[in-house]
């Protein structure tokens, strides 16, 4: 059954078979999660049975101290980064429609009471059931009693550990795939441009294999268990924010590649000698964490290369600007059919491949005049500065010399604090979600002043390229039509001669440019409706001052 479940959707396209096995493991899942903590609650201990003077870890009811309340802080502040997995990252490029994207964000947010909650209701009982077991892995030794307790329980617990398992091989692979994507896209074909697509996934399938026999070395040396993996996750994929936010949040400056890798790297040195030489060592370590100070100095130093990098161009004499000019004019002529490239003058090996990104290059500029009109509540700083006060406050932020309250029953008080104020960012979430956009409409009013390179691609044009840097043709295609047209349109109001006629079918044109019922049958549409006019005629508008009313 399990074989059936999990590996015949692997005969469907590649990320389809992804969607599909991810959809049935949390499904699998978030039951177990619901039907564990019941199960629990009957055979063993539900939360209003725990005893303050019973429990085997009496501190769990002590006021937290403050390098503990430093330290939830802290990892609430770090799981912000979840958003640069890769496994996630690439889940959110392959989503369909914005519409769908926004159905999966609605269910995800819903899921956390489904999933977090029960996960905090199974560690705190677990506790009780273990009563100090040493274990490396709690939910498993968890789980294992389950099946002590055979019968349904006993299913329960081996449809948990499947569910768990095949979870982590969907997150493993996941990562094996971005690891050979980042290897032989950004590496190999740029110092191997000419290599065949065959060679390239051959090339691919050995990164793959590489990447699994390191992480094979790991798992064979690495006697911290799987919580140990997930304390050193999170630091390092902070060290990938910076890219994303200043890519998003930059509008009028371009931050040099190199500058944003220097901090990454440097930065991601500092976490592992962290992890490895300072909080892995030591017994009592001081309450800092390796992820955000890493971020505070790839930032810091971001910004000092950044200024350096710009002081230097001002110093730059006028002979060898005029020089440097006259260069980048002569290179222009001779790839005047190359995209271009934000910071030329590149070695060849950090020159990526731009075909297959079009004429225009993706600037944070660019990404804005995307978002024009588009409610999205995270463009918004203040809405950003909300959302990390209200995590903050979710910590239980208290004086550390409170004194002990004698004889508790159930959790103790500042934990239910933590959960109660998590209903705060939980509204935040959702009406965030809510205000997502299903879609990027066009105004019809002002369709003429759109811009062709913000034109969204169909179903039918996406995945249209017939090589790993070829270009799309069929949206560059209904793209520089679009342009054509803009242009006409233009000119003929600027003479203020055209024929009311012509000017009108030319906006139907458009008009069926910009809203494609099917990409393979755009071109076909457009010619049906200009013989249709031409047939049957059309009614001619009203026209006021060389503006068309329908």
């Amino acid at each position: 059954m399990v074989l059936i479940i999990f590996i015949c959707p692997f005969q469907l396209p590649f990320f389809s078979s992804v969607a599909l096995t991810d959809t049935i493991q949390a499904v699998i899942m978030m039951f177990s999660f619901i039907a564990i903590p019941a199960v629990l609650s009957r055979s063993y201990y539900s939360w209003s049975e725990l005893d303050s003077n019973t429990y085997p870890r009496p501190d769990f009811y002590d006021t937290p101290s403050t390098d503990f309340q430093l330290g939830m802080w802290q990892t609430s502040m770090i799981l912000i980064s979840y958003f640069t997995l890769p496994q996630y990252v690439q889940r959110i490029y392959a989503t369909e429609s914005i519409q769908n994207l926004k159905i999966s964000f609605s269910i995800l947010t819903l899921s956390v009471w489904f999933t977090m909650l029960p996960a905090v209701y199974i560690g705190t009982i677990g506790v009780q059931i273990l009563d100090n077991e040493d274990t490396s892995s709690p939910f498993t030794s968890i789980v294992a009693t389950l099946l002590d307790l055979g019968g349904f329980a006993r299913a329960l617990g081996y449809i948990a550990l499947t569910a768990s398992l095949a979870a982590i091989m969907s997150t493993t692979d996941s990562l094996v795939i971005s690891i050979s994507q980042l290897l032989t896209v950004e590496v190999l074909y740029p110092i191997w441009p000419n290599a065949s697509p065959r060679k390239i996934s051959w090339a691919g399938r050995l990164a793959s294999l590489v990447a699994s026999g390191i992480a094979l070395c790991i798992g064979l040396v690495w006697k911290n268990g799987i919580t140990g993996l997930v304390s050193i996750q999170f630091p390092l994929s902070t060290q990938a924010m910076p890219a994303f936010l200043l890519g998003l949040y930059t509008k009028n400056r371009d931050i040099h590649p190199w500058c944003i890798a220097s901090g990454a790297i440097f930065s991601t040195i500092y976490v592992i000698a962290i992890m490895f030489g300072y909080i892995g060592r030591e017994d009592n370590p001081v309450p800092i964490d390796a992820g955000l100070t890493g971020l505070a100095i790839n930032v810091v130093l971001i910004a000092l290369l950044e200024v350096s990098r710009r002081m230097f161009n001002i110093s730059i004499s006028l002979e060898e600007q005029k020089k440097k000019a006259d260069n980048e004019e002569e290179e222009e002529q001779e790839t005047s059919s190359t995209p271009p490239l934000l910071f030329p003058h590149r070695p060849k090996w950090d020159t990526p491949a731009l075909n297959r990104f079009g004429k225009t290059p993706l600037t944070p500029r660019l990404l804005w005049k995307s978002m024009e009109n588009v409610n999205e509540p995270f463009a918004n700083r203040w809405w950003i500065f909300l959302a990390l006060v209200s995590l903050s406050i979710c910590v239980p932020i208290l004086p550390s010399d409170l004194p002990t309250i004698e004889n508790q029953e159930g959790i103790p008080w500042w934990a239910k604090k933590m959960i109660y104020m998590n209903i705060l960012p939980f509204v935040i979430l959702v009406v965030a979600v809510k205000n997502m956009p299903t879609s990027f409409p066009i105004d019809e009013d002002f369709k003429e002043d759109v811009d062709p390179d913000l034109v969204e691609l169909t179903l039918h044009e996406k995945g249209m390229r017939q090589s790993y840097d070829g270009t799309n043709v069929l949206v560059e295609q209904r793209r520089s039509s679009i342009t054509e047209l803009l242009s006409s349109l233009e000119s003929d109001k600027a003479v203020e001669s055209k024929d009311s006629l012509e000017r009108a079918k030319s906006r139907r044109k458009l008009s069926a440019l910009l809203h494609p019922l099917d990409g393979s049958e755009s071109d076909k549409g457009i010619t049906d409706s200009d013989n249709k006019d031409d047939e049957v005629g059309i009614h001619e508008p009203v026209v006021d001052e060389g503006n068309m009313v329908e």
